[in-house]
């Protein structure tokens, strides 16, 4: 996905850097975009090094996903030069997402066995993919007639007000999932005759994490 990502931003593009005709920059946001995706696809690439079992340093995974959220929020605190108020307001939204990703994330290279920072992890992501779905409908809607006014106040007062609706229900959503696997886990584990243990990472988790890397 990330590849295609690159290639439809370059569609547009041409991959023209600077207009040889005038000088001037070519429709940098997509380069702006591309450079997004680039870092996304070197942290694919450390997965994939993982998964093959390759000898990289411990919690490059992480690393590189901490880096790729940090130039994400980088490029796009330098992407509203000129835009109207509601634009504006949307990105902020979207930083305000990306740079607590950036530090569980990093925390994650130095702790990964504790459930609480994937878990935070996981929410900033889902937060950042249906923010990003909710600003396309706001700045490009897709049914005709019902743009958005954006420099009115109310409307920034609501998209503040639907941001929080969207943390509200990543969070019970992720609270259905835990409950629903824990269930299912505590439900396994009886017919194994042990019980499930609550904490950080249970040394029985753990012992099957290891158990399963070695396989």
């Amino acid at each position: 996905m990330i590849i295609a990502g690159i290639i439809f931003e370059q569609l547009v593009a041409h991959w023209i850097l600077i207009d040889p005709n005038t000088g001037q920059f070519h429709i940098l946001e997509n380069w702006q975009h591309t450079t997004m995706h680039g870092f996304f696809l070197l942290n694919g690439f450390c997965d994939v090094l993982i998964a093959l079992r390759a000898p990289v340093p411990s919690g490059i995974d992480h690393a590189t996903l901490s880096l790729a959220c940090a130039v994400e929020g980088l490029l796009f605190f330098y992407h509203l030069h000129g835009r109207t108020d509601l634009d504006v307001h949307v990105h902020q939204l979207l930083i305000l997402v990306i740079v607590p990703c950036v530090v569980v994330t990093g925390l994650e290279t130095w702790n990964p066995r504790t459930v609480y920072l994937p878990a935070l992890r996981a929410a900033g992501a889902m937060l950042q993919g249906t923010w990003l779905w909710q600003a396309g409908f706001i700045l490009f809607p897709p049914f005709p007639g019902h743009e958005w006014d954006l420099e009115s106040h109310e409307n920034m007062m609501f998209v503040s007000m639907a941001f929080c609706w969207h943390i509200l229900g990543i969070l019970l959503f992720m609270c259905v999932v835990y409950t629903v696997v824990y269930h299912i886990y505590q439900a396994k584990e009886k017919q194994r005759g042990t019980e499930l243990e609550l904490g950080p990472l249970s040394s029985h988790m753990l012992q099957t994490h290891s158990d399963s890397e070695l396989d």
